[in-house]
């Protein structure tokens, strides 16, 4: 998610219409890119990720959900107050490297969210989130 919030329709090479809506604020960071979105009833849901400071030089990544509109303008309905993952040593990951994890792909799987991605600049990784389990951390 851009900061507004941005849904572009093209018309083959040629963008025809951009909708711009205004973003939440996140705590942990600008809201970045990450999965596509999946439709799901009257939404889309999106994975995304954002980071802060760490060490002097490294950043720690974090992954969080957010819904918006399927429909024009496209507004963000609600957001994960809180990551769903953050980068960690627990992983594998290599002295020198960031803390990440950035979401690449996602999909839905019989009620579960199934999201791909990259974990500490080392290995990718996926995971399979409950859509019930989903939704009471959603504001």
């Amino acid at each position: 998610m851009s900061e507004p919030h941005e849904v572009v329709r093209w018309d083959g090479d040629n963008v025809a219409e951009v909708y711009k809506t205004e973003s939440p604020t996140w705590e942990f960071g600008h809201v970045r890119g990450g999965a596509p979105p999946i439709r799901i009833g009257d939404e889309y849901l999106c994975f995304f990720h954002s980071s802060t400071m760490w060490t002097e030089k490294k950043r720690r990544y974090h992954m969080g959900a957010y819904t918006f509109e399927a429909k024009p303008p496209f507004r963000v309905t609600r957001m994960t107050p809180k990551p769903l993952l953050s980068g960690s040593k627990e992983d594998p990951w290599q002295e020198g490297l960031p803390l990440v994890v950035f979401p690449c792909g996602s999909l839905m799987e019989r009620n579960k969210c199934v999201v791909t991605m990259g974990v500490n600049d080392y290995c990718s990784a996926w995971i399979k989130i409950p859509l019930d389990e989903l939704e009471p951390l959603m504001e």
